[in-house]
């Protein structure tokens, strides 16, 4: 770990979960979260946007994904991922946050992920974080996703200028997939010098993405840890094991503090 201030730790929610917003305000009331990263479902801008609004917390925005048909990779997406990053953009300017993660999209290719970017405003691209993917996504049949090596994640950075979200988990799927060595590629990605990082646990060796509780698989979190900035924001991206309830994100977010407090003694 390369530093021992104190954690920068973020809520991950979407836009439309209105059964976690009293939740998430008590949590945002106590500290337990410094604040919450919101998936930007598209078409909840005007029913959702005000209530999230209402709560006094920093924001991140996550722009929609290929799974909500945004997708950079592909010329034929061009005119729907325009309509779609300005929906996430018009959330960051409610929100008041200036980090909108975006993902490079899937089945296609790095040249057109960089050229829609490029289109973009300069003033727009410098709010953009560029989320590094596994080598497979989880539809099935799986298809193979951009950004999914340290070289493909570099070159958009360098050609278009934007900012990298590190998603551990992700990195170790897609370094799985591709049969390289997930820890050689970890110490590439963060010489990429990362703005922010996603985390969660998964099985070490799996090539398909979870979003496990922290210990709910075997992750060498002490290690990977070490690797890290810890004064960059670390958004945890858990699964939600109640519909009512967030008391598993804050059991997540004990654990990670417990161990960042414990590698820096």
């Amino acid at each position: 770990m390369k530093e021992s201030a104190a954690l920068t730790i973020g809520l991950k929610l979407w836009s439309n979960n209105r059964n976690y917003y009293e939740e998430a305000q008590r949590l945002a009331v106590k500290g337990v979260c410094d604040y919450i990263e919101l998936y930007a479902l598209p078409g909840t801008l005007d029913e959702f946007g005000p209530l999230w609004k209402s709560i006094d917390i920093s924001y991140i925005v996550h722009a929609p994904h290929f799974m909500h048909r945004m997708n950079l990779a592909k010329r034929e997406h061009e005119d729907g991922n325009r309509r779609l990053a300005d929906e996430a953009f018009q959330y960051a300017d409610l929100l008041e946050t200036k980090q909108i993660i975006f993902h490079p999209g899937v089945e296609g290719d790095d040249e057109e992920t960089i050229r829609q970017l490029n289109t973009w405003t300069d003033k727009r691209r410098k709010h953009v974080l560029i989320e590094n993917k596994p080598y497979y996504s989880i539809d099935k049949p799986p298809r193979v996703c951009n950004g999914h090596s340290p070289a493909s994640i570099r070159r958009i950075m360098e050609e278009t200028g934007v900012d990298f979200c590190f998603d551990i988990g992700h990195g170790i799927c897609s370094s799985n997939g591709r049969g390289v060595d997930p820890f050689e590629e970890l110490m590439e990605y963060e010489s990429l010098r990362p703005t922010m990082y996603h985390l969660s646990d998964n099985d070490f060796k799996s090539s398909v993405d979870g979003h496990k509780h922290f210990g709910g698989g075997n992750y060498d979190f002490a290690r990977i840890c070490q690797l890290i900035n810890a004064t960059a924001p670390i958004s945890i991206e858990t699964e939600k094991s109640s519909r009512d309830s967030l008391e598993d994100f804050v059991k997540d977010q004990c654990f990670l503090k417990d161990l960042m407090t414990s590698l820096t003694r």
